[in-house]
């Protein structure tokens, strides 16, 4: 709510530069790839601080926070954030971790309908499913994330699908056409919120934790 109150320079496909360089910010906050490269040179031309920042695991986003928190002047709020986001995510993945003698649910997880798409091992998502004692049934596939079919999906047989709760009626339905599917058969079609789980700061611990607690429901069903 509090970011509704405050000016908007565009979004993530078009950006007002000039509003922006009229603004004079302290500090420029970007994603590191993609056309945000050039975005950030433009703004280092106009004498603009731009902080490049794309984690892709857990231990960078408590350093990111870190990392901001001293950019920002706060970096004692900044330690306590970062510390305690180390502590939960310990917590998390002593709770959730396999035994020895568990074997990991296999999951799709499904983040487009049309084309239909998918994560691969490297992907931070793929990270969350193993920590929740998940195993993502697309995890040797050749880039982060990929186009794929469904006969792919089928082949696989995942215990689960998962997607992101945005999504999820018009998603389960094209699956329950397909009730030979493990995940179908056991109702296992679950959803994670999309506001946690694509953003890499510390709200990814609540998708995370909301994740494991699914997935410990999902085998119980099978």
């Amino acid at each position: 709510e509090e970011a509704k109150k405050i000016t908007s320079i565009g979004n993530i496909f078009a950006l007002d530069l000039e509003k922006l360089i009229a603004i004079k910010p302290d500090l420029v906050v970007i994603w590191g790839t993609g056309n945000a490269k050039q975005l950030a040179q433009k703004l280092r031309d106009k004498n603009l601080v731009v902080y490049e920042s794309e984690p892709t695991s857990f231990e960078m986003i408590a350093n990111s926070i870190e990392s901001l928190s001293i950019l920002g002047g706060t970096e004692s709020k900044g330690k306590l954030v970062a510390h305690n986001f180390r502590t939960r995510l310990a917590q998390i993945k002593t709770k959730y971790a396999l035994n020895s003698n568990q074997k990991p649910l296999s999951v799709f997880f499904q983040i487009a309908r049309s084309p239909l798409m998918t994560i691969n091992k490297k992907h931070m998502i793929s990270s969350i499913i193993s920590l929740c004692g998940g195993q993502n049934v697309f995890n040797d596939l050749s880039n982060l994330s990929a186009t794929i079919t469904v006969e792919a999906v089928i082949a696989a047989n995942p215990d689960a699908i998962m997607t992101s709760e945005q999504a999820n009626q018009i998603t389960f339905d094209t699956w329950k056409k397909i009730p030979q599917l493990t995940a179908v058969k056991k109702n296992n079609l679950l959803t994670v919120d999309g506001n946690h789980i694509y953003r890499a700061g510390p709200r990814i611990l609540d998708a995370t934790e909301e994740m494991c607690q699914k997935f410990a429901k999902a085998k119980s069903h099978l």
